[in-house]
């Protein structure tokens, strides 16, 4: 028999996570559970995407929080984050949320940041959340 792996998408705000979830729900093993600041984000409502829950975090020690309460609460086995602003936080808290799940691979916060700045800058955006 295989066992079923959980995984937490904690930044599920954005419709591009959706690509994620279906990726995810192609293996019948992975059940996929999210977390959003926004009450119906478009991934809610993919046949993939398992429990959801609504959160207000307002700041990053919030957001740790109900990261640690909800992988408890669904005994999740990996954290999966799938957005920039996402990944840019789980790997800057790796070691308090691998306290309770495995963390997927991820570079440090600064690479990241700086690959961010440097990929808004060449498109022509010229500006970036990702360092802040």
């Amino acid at each position: 028999m295989t066992r079923s792996i959980s995984v937490l998408i904690p930044d599920c705000d954005d419709w591009s996570t959706l690509r994620v979830i279906r990726c995810l729900g192609i293996v019948p093993t992975i059940k996929t559970h999210i977390l959003s600041n926004t009450r119906s984000p478009m991934p809610r409502f993919s046949r993939f995407c398992g429990p959801f829950h609504y959160h207000r975090s307002i700041n990053d020690l919030d957001w740790l929080d109900m990261i640690k309460t909800q992988a408890k609460r669904w005994n999740i086995d990996v954290i999966m984050p799938a957005t920039l602003k996402g990944i840019l936080f789980v790997s800057r808290n790796r070691e308090a949320i691998s306290e309770i799940a495995a963390v997927v691979p991820l570079a440090k916060p600064e690479m990241i940041a700086k690959r961010a700045n440097s990929i808004c800058g060449q498109s022509g955006r010229g500006h970036s959340h990702a360092g802040k």
